[in-house]
């Protein structure tokens, strides 16, 4: 079989689409629809799925189209409809074929040499009821499988921007078929047999009185059917490993350069650096900032097509562009992007078998470099005289899971409790003396126990007989008060052991006067403040850590954020339209090869339902640089460096 016409394996032939004259068409709102006077206009058609991709003029590294070999759920199609339209635009009829039958294709037929197309169909005959010679409509738009919900509107754009939310179930393994439409592009386009195909309406096909037969014989003798080329509404992101340095036990990690802020003496700058070398290794991933609702019809910008940044972009032998303005697309995409959870992608996170069905699909996100662009030191980009970065929470990404580990002195990897603070890794231990060194530093670390024989420790002011608290006596737990960001933890007193005292150091001026009675010399007293020492001691920590939130994990689980590339030319320095998004019908192959430094902490990611939401553009130490290969649902491959 031509593995080029494998896309709509079982959609090789739509037979007989209305096969007698009462399957009357579907009547659209606002008209008469056909007139039921016995007249029948018979049309021969292909249809047509181009292949995902885009130019090989575009992106980091595009290929040639190659083989992609779609699943069964990508290919399925169990509806199609006809929507036909007038020639100034104004919705006319629709045709449904309910009763299509789908049989596998022999892989005899043509791709017209066009490495674009996946599939053509076989020639087809539909039958349209009461359609008069001098009313012929001028456009059809195609639905495979149609939303039950979907209506028609008064005209061509209207139909075309309605949007869905039923493309599929992003991102569960759902059943239900792709949604796919007729392709969208730019331009005048004839067919391969010479027939005007293509016009300014460029969300249908254009049809000729030509393609009308009077006769069935006459259409299934037709050598000229009409062309309708379609494109699924999702896109489509694989996530593979490749690179790795090191496998232990069947788990390959990475090797950072990275090291972490080392013993009890680290000042705030984290100067102690240990010699502890740490390690990746990656659980799963998932799709973020995905677009809740689509157009049903790629929307285009035809003044794109004066910009030279598009030059290629829009490829009328392809029959199709690749870009669009999604629905996220003219302004920041508040409310209009989900964002996944900590728990979600720790319990429903994706694999890396490079198994079709381990991908996750979603609907196209596309914007201006105004929206998702913004001002951040070191930026990657320029706008203006502004150093700009992307900001990850406005363009899909992926939130790649992973778990950090260091080797013991045997030789085994564990996985060791970590803290960020102002952008330096601590381990806990060390972050906990961080914060009690501070305490100490503003006298405010005055809390000891009795460690004496006396009976009565108040009176003991033998140094010797009393041990300050430590370290020990706290531990990591998430913050989970208003406003809290992703991870952020907090450390906190351990509840006390029954019988456990702890005993507030006072020193108590001198009062009264001198040789009288009542004059009581200055001196040391230890109090017992047990009963209020954890809220105390609390909230002093707490004041210490507002100014500066730190995120942990006491299971080192670590997330990196890496938005999703599309048109980001090798060696780019100015922000511009196309280089972040996701378009509809391409297929985004993401390969991680290496990582420079720790993610993004999280604590407890199994129990986490906070959004992911990242913040700010290009945090320099989660952000991901990427490199993508836009090949042809087709391919768009991307690798990843230094995480």
């Amino acid at each position: 079989m031509n593995k080029m016409n494998k896309l709509f394996a079982g959609f090789a032939a739509v037979a007989m689409l209305a096969s007698c004259s009462n399957d009357e068409p579907t009547v659209g709102p606002g008209n008469d629809g056909p007139i039921a006077d016995g007249e029948v206009a018979y049309m021969t058609i292909t249809i047509a799925a181009p292949e995902t991709g885009a130019p090989s003029s575009k992106s980091s590294d595009f290929g040639d189209y190659v083989e992609s070999d779609a699943t069964e759920k990508e290919h399925a199609v169990s509806s199609v409809d006809f929507l036909f339209f007038q020639a100034d635009g104004a919705f006319a009829f629709e045709i449904k074929a309910d009763n299509t039958t789908f049989v596998p294709a022999d892989g005899n037929g043509t791709n017209s040499g066009n490495g674009n197309v996946e599939y053509i169909g076989e020639k087809n005959v539909l039958i349209l009821n009461g359609v008069r010679k001098n009313n012929y409509p001028e456009y059809v738009m195609t639905i495979l499988n149609r939303p039950a919900d979907f209506e028609a509107g008064q005209t061509i754009t209207e139909t075309a921007e309605k949007l869905t939310a039923f493309a599929s179930n992003f991102p569960e393994n759902d059943a239900a078929p792709f949604v796919m439409t007729t392709s969208s592009f730019v331009g005048e386009k004839k067919g391969e047999n010479g027939g005007d195909r293509h016009d300014a309406q460029y969300m249908v096909t254009k049809l000729n009185t030509t393609d009308f037969k009077t006769t069935q014989a006459d259409a299934q003798k037709n050598t000229e059917p009409v062309e309708i080329y379609v494109e699924r509404l999702a896109a489509k992101v694989e996530v593979g490993l490749g690179g790795a340095n090191e496998t232990i036990d069947g788990k390959v990690y990475y090797k950072l350069a990275q090291t972490l802020a080392g013993g009890n003496d680290n000042t705030e700058n984290g100067d102690n650096i240990s010699d502890v070398d740490l390690y990746v290794n990656v659980e799963g991933w998932r799709l973020n900032a995905t677009a809740t609702k689509s157009y049903m019809s790629k929307v285009l910008n035809t003044a794109w097509t004066d910009d030279n940044l598009f030059e290629g972009w829009n490829n009328e032998n392809d029959w199709r562009s690749f870009w669009g303005k999604a629905w996220t697309y003219g302004s920041i995409p508040t409310g209009k992007l989900a964002y996944t959870t900590p728990k979600e992608i720790a319990t429903n996170g994706n694999g890396f078998t490079f198994e079709n069905e381990k991908v996750q699909y979603c609907y196209e996100n596309t914007n201006e470099p105004e929206y998702i662009f913004s001002e951040v030191d070191g930026g990657s980009f320029t706008q203006g005289t502004m150093k700009v970065g992307v900001e990850s929470s406005r363009v899909t990404h992926v939130v790649l899971h992973t778990k950090i580990y260091q080797k013991d002195d045997a030789g085994n990897m564990v996985a060791p409790s970590l803290v960020q603070y102002r952008g330096v890794l601590f381990t806990e231990a060390s972050y906990k003396a961080l914060l009690l060194n501070s305490l100490k530093a503003d006298g405010k670390l005055n809390f000891w126990r009795y460690v004496g024989s006396t009976t009565d420790p108040s009176t003991d002011v033998t140094t010797t007989s009393w041990k300050s608290i430590t370290d020990a006596d706290f531990e990591m737990a998430a913050d989970k008060s208003e406003g809290h960001k992703l991870g952020q933890i907090k450390i906190v007193a351990k509840a006390l052991a029954e019988g456990d005292k702890i005993y507030e150091r006072v020193e108590v001026p001198a009062s009264g006067t001198v040789g009288e009675d009542d004059y009581v010399a200055a001196h040391v007293e230890y109090r017992d403040i047990t009963d209020t020492f954890v809220e105390t001691i609390n909230a002093l920590l707490a004041a210490v850590e507002a100014e500066n939130p730190a995120v942990g994990s006491d299971t080192a689980d670590a997330f990196y954020y890496i938005p999703v590339e599309h048109f980001a030319p090798k060696g780019t320095t100015v922000a511009a339209e196309g280089y972040y998004g996701v378009v509809r019908n391409h297929w985004y192959k993401m390969t991680i090869n290496s990582f420079k430094k720790v993610g993004h902490l999280v604590f407890e990611p199994e129990e986490d339902e906070t959004p992911v939401i990242p913040e700010g553009p290009e945090d320099p130490l989660y952000y991901v640089g990427a490199k993508i290969n836009i090949l042809s649902w087709k391919v768009v491959n991307q690798t990843v460096e230094d995480l």
